[in-house]
């Protein structure tokens, strides 16, 4: 990241005090990655994908997981996880046999 002064000089006055004001500029995006339509498919499903998915609320589908009452679930990061399209489809069958 890079600072500029917004002035363009050193921003020393004759009281000797620095009064340059820095931007932040951000870095320029050169490019942008594009998911393919299979890769959108093949990724896992968000927990707002997935409660919807199941006709539940987010907060119903964490405690499912909390409680190991849910589907399986993996972490893509810290504050990020995911679920297995067919893991789940695999869950809501078994579900589907212990209601009958």
């Amino acid at each position: 990241m890079a600072l500029l002064s917004a002035s363009g000089h050193s921003g020393v006055v004759a009281g000797g005090r620095d009064t340059t004001l820095l931007l932040s500029i951000p870095p320029v995006v050169t490019h942008v990655a594009v998911e393919s339509k299979e890769d959108a498919l093949e990724r896992g499903m968000s927990t707002k994908e997935t409660a919807e998915r199941l006709g539940v609320s987010r907060q119903t589908l964490r405690r499912m997981r909390r409680t190991g009452q849910g589907p399986a679930w993996y972490k893509v990061s810290i504050r990020e996880l995911r679920y297995d399209r067919k893991d789940l489809e695999a869950w809501i069958k078994t579900r589907k046999a212990a209601s009958r």
